[in-house]
C-alpha cells in the first residue's frame, strides 16, 4: 500500500472563482466510461478536474498574498492498494472526505518513481540504475522520496518498498554479480551443474539486462577471497605456537560457544604456564608474557626513513599507509 499527504489548510479568508458557487459542476458529455461495479468511471472526466486544477495553480500564482494564511490543519491524502485508490480529506485522526481515485498500487508507484530526481529510475525496466555497493548487493530496497509530486503536484515526503534496483552498467553488473555468487555460493559445497543453475535464478535480475558469463565456482571463489598472508614455521617456532594456545585456552578462556544455562562460566584451569619463548613474540592478557610490544618499540626507533601498513581488500583496492621518520603522514 502506498499513501501520499498533502497539507491543506481551513479558514482560507480569500475565495477562487468568487463569482462562482464554492462547489462547482464539471459538465462533461462523454458517455464512454467504463462501468465497474455499480459506478461509473469517465476517463475525460478526471482530465477535466486536472484542467480546473491548473487553472487555480496558474492562478494561485498571481495572487501570492494568498497563501499568508493559517497554519495547516489538515491533510490530503491519496491511498492505493493493490487495483483500488481512495482520495482522502482528514483532520488528525478523523475523516472528513473520502471519494475512489482513479489509479492504483502499480501506477502510482510508478508515477511517484519517474517524477523524481533524486535517482536515476529507467521506465522501460521499471528500476532504479544503481551503481555497485558491497554493502547493499539486494534487488528489492525501501526507498524514501524526499520531494514527492504527484500529478504536478508536490506532497509530503513517501517511503516505497519493494522498488527494484538493477546495476547501471556493464561495469557496475560485473562487480554486483561476482559479489552476489561470491556471498551465496562459497559457503556450499555444489557441484558445477548445481552451481550454475542456482546462479541463474540467484542473478536473474541482472542477466535480464547484461550478458555475463557464469565464471567456474572455485575460480570465483579464488577472484574474491581476501588474500591470506603467511609464513612458513620451522618445527621449534611450530612447538612454541602450539604452547601458547594451550595455555591461553585453558587459563584465559571466558566463555563456552553453548547455551549460557547448560555449563557454568568458565574459569581458569590453575594448571598451566607460559615457557620462556625463543622462536614466538606475542601479546597476551597476561602483561607480564607481553613481547612483541617492546619489539615494536624497537623496530620503530630504528627505522631509517619510514614504515609502512598495508591491507589487501577485493577488487585490488590496497589501503597503504606510509608513516615517516618525522611524523609526516603520507
Amino acid at each position: 500500500m502506498i499513501t501520499i499527504k498533502k497539507a491543506v489548510l481551513e479558514d482560507r479568508g480569500w475565495k477562487y472563482a468568487t463569482n462562482e458557487p464554492v462547489v462547482k459542476w464539471i459538465h462533461n458529455n462523454d458517455k464512454t466510461g467504463n462501468i465497474k461495479g455499480n459506478k461509473i468511471i469517465n476517463p475525460t472526466e478526471t482530465n477535466d478536474i486536472e484542467k480546473e486544477l491548473s487553472k487555480f495553480l496558474e492562478w494561485a500564482k498571481n495572487n501570492p498574498k494568498c497563501f499568508q494564511l493559517k497554519t495547516p490543519n489538515c491533510s490530503l491524502e491519496i491511498e492505493a492498494k493493490d487495483d483500488a485508490s481512495l482520495l482522502k480529506i482528514r483532520k488528525e485522526k478523523q475523516t472528513l472526505f473520502q471519494t475512489s481515485f482513479d489509479t492504483n498500487e502499480t501506477d502510482l508507484k510508478k508515477e511517484l518513481l519517474q517524477s523524481s530526481n533524486e535517482f536515476k529510475y529507467d521506465k522501460a525496466k521499471q528500476a532504479i540504475l544503481s551503481e555497485f555497493n558491497p554493502e547493499n548487493i539486494s534487488f528489492q530496497r525501501k526507498v524514501k522520496i524526499k520531494k514527492t509530486v504527484f500529478k504536478s503536484i508536490p506532497f509530503d515526503p513517501v517511503e516505497i518498498d519493494n522498488v527494484s534496483f538493477i546495476p547501471s552498467d556493464k561495469e557496475n553488473a560485473d562487480r554486483w554479480y561476482g559479489e552476489l555468487l561470491f556471498k551465496n555460493t562459497n559457503k556450499y559445497f555444489l557441484d558445477e551443474s548445481s552451481y550454475k543453475e542456482f546462479a541463474d535464478e540467484m542473478t536473474n535480475p541482472i542477466l535480464q539486462h547484461y550478458k555475463i558469463t557464469i565464471p567456474e565456482r572455485s575460480k570465483l571463489i579464488e577472484m574474491y577471497s581476501k588474500p591470506e598472508l603467511a609464513v612458513e614455521l620451522n618445527k621449534e617456532q611450530c612447538e612454541e605456537l602450539f604452547q601458547v594456545f594451550v595455555y591461553h585456552f585453558w587459563e584465559h578462556s571466558t566463555d563456552e560457544q553453548t547455551a549460557t544455562d547448560g555449563f557454568e562460566k568458565v574459569k581458569p584451569a590453575n594448571k598451566f604456564s607460559l615457557p620462556t619463548l625463543k622462536q614466538i613474540l606475542l601479546t597476551s592478557p597476561n602483561t607480564k608474557n607481553n613481547s612483541l610490544n617492546e619489539t615494536l618499540k624497537k623496530s620503530i626507533k630504528n627505522a631509517q626513513k619510514s614504515i609502512s601498513f598495508s591491507t589487501f581488500q577485493r577488487f585490488n583496492r590496497v589501503l597503504q599507509i606510509k608513516v615517516r621518520k618525522t611524523g609526516e603522514h603520507k
